[in-house]
């Protein structure tokens, strides 16, 4: 039951979301400067009304390949908007027991802060790219994820963890401002992709915009594989105890499938800053589930079913 309400709530907010971000780019198309802008597929529904001739024949070669890329691109967006809130949302569980529990157990702040941090450089580089699903859709509802759950662990950690968690958290915070004050112009304006063919001139503003898209994916690029690696952070951890209580293996199955759809995503838009950190991503939840394999599960073998049980451990 909690499957099918979690798809239709995801269903529905990818729907919500598209139609109020395309009413927003309806509103601010008077006040965007025209520009030569990378060329996209079009939507599914564009291409199915006219997959018919007048006749009646149905249309081969290029249009039937073109409605057979439109399906494919918004089942991608679908799929990957889903992946991307069942990620956001197990960190939500996790907090929930550590507000039952108040105790942080063996759990490391690390993930919740990259998550926020990751989201916030993608909601930029989205807004940038005008990518609103699934980009901003799906990234909006991971900064709030993050920041909620950073803010829970801090509430309950304790010295030295608590510390650390604060530190984190003013990290965010700083990334959030810096974002805010480096790429408020090209948000406001959107950008294509920056051309290879030819060089901008000094001081242009496309070229402008498009330098701080490449910088943005270059940081979202190691965002995302830090993000992905960070439940690794407690890899001699879990060697030298021999358990994987500090490791949650719901967040490394929706992590792997959350990777392999923005990867297949990433690579049918050509935009090697969305699928080369999720590749890695998938690298990395293939690492986690050699773990669970070799030390088993918490609560296989006499561990404590819940990750926060136990004292505070070191980060």
């Amino acid at each position: 039951a909690f499957e099918i309400c979690f798809a239709a709530v995801a269903a529905q907010w990818f729907r919500a979301s598209r139609a109020a971000c395309q009413l927003i780019s309806t509103l601010g198309k008077n006040r965007v400067r025209a520009r030569p802008q990378k060329p996209s597929l079009p939507s599914f529904t564009e291409v199915h009304s006219a997959r018919r001739e007048p006749s009646g024949s149905v249309l081969h070669g290029d249009a039937a390949a073109a409605v057979k890329n439109a399906m494919l691109r918004e089942a991608l967006q679908l799929a990957a908007t889903c992946a991307a809130l069942a990620v956001f949302a197990t960190p939500l569980q996790t907090a929930k027991k550590i507000q039952e529990e108040k105790c942080v157990g063996p759990l490391t702040p690390l993930p919740f802060a990259c998550i926020a941090i990751n989201c916030l450089i993608w909601v930029t580089y989205g807004i940038i790219k005008r990518d609103w699903v699934p980009m901003v859709a799906s990234n909006c509802v991971g900064c709030c994820s993050g920041a909620y759950c950073l803010g829970v662990f801090v509430r309950y950690a304790k010295p030295p963890v608590k510390t650390f968690a604060r530190q984190l958290r003013a990290g965010v915070m700083g990334a959030a401002v810096f974002l805010l004050l480096h790429a408020r112009g090209a948000a406001w304006r959107g950008a294509p992709a920056l051309s290879r063919e030819g060089a901008c001139a000094p001081g242009d503003l496309p070229c402008y915009d498009a330098e701080a898209l490449e910088v943005l994916g270059r940081l979202g690029v190691a965002a995302c594989i830090i993000m992905f690696a960070s439940p690794l952070s407690t890899l001699a951890r879990v060697v030298r105890t021999r358990s994987t209580a500090s490791l949650v293996p719901a967040v490394a199955a929706t992590s792997a499938a959350c990777s392999s759809c923005w990867g297949a995503y990433g690579l049918l838009e050509g935009d090697i800053y969305i699928w080369g950190p999720n590749i890695a991503g998938v690298v990395f939840s293939f690492a986690q589930g050699v773990l669970f394999l070799i030390f088993g599960c918490p609560g296989a073998r006499g561990e404590p079913a819940s990750p926060t049980k136990g004292g505070d451990g070191d980060v």
